[in-house]
């Protein structure tokens, strides 16, 4: 990639990153993350590709039907750790992937929310919904 893309790629991420709301969340753990919120299709699409570093411990995608959306390690720059999450905040997978990872990766369940961290950040507790 020559410079011009290069920093072609930085002005778009920093847009992208401008962009999207952050929020906390918490887990019925007791632990709290600080999450980028992508909810609209085009940032659920974009997630934490391309981001060499973060601002915040992930993102949290918001699906208003639960689905079956597959998730993608393209162009990722970390190892990452995903979870699914149905509409109550139930965890009903996770799992760790690499950033080299080729394959598309799926829930075994629709889901209603999915959460990214880098690896080793990601509480395996539910979310903590309204309360």
């Amino acid at each position: 990639m020559d410079i011009a893309s290069s920093l072609e790629l930085i002005v778009e991420t920093a847009k992208f990153m401008q962009r999207l709301d952050v929020i906390d969340v918490e887990f019925t753990s007791g632990h709290t993350l600080e999450l980028y919120v992508a909810v609209e299709k085009r940032d659920r699409a974009q997630g934490l590709s391309n981001m060499p570093s973060l601002d915040s411990d992930g993102m949290i995608f918001y699906y208003g039907v639960p689905t079956y959306a597959p998730f993608s390690m393209r162009n990722m720059e970390m190892d990452l750790d995903i979870g699914w999450f149905n509409s109550d905040g139930k965890m009903i997978a996770h799992g760790s992937y690499s950033k080299d990872h080729k394959h598309p990766i799926v829930s075994p369940e629709p889901f209603s929310y999915v959460i990214e961290t880098p690896k080793g950040m990601l509480p395996l507790a539910d979310l903590k919904i309204n309360g």
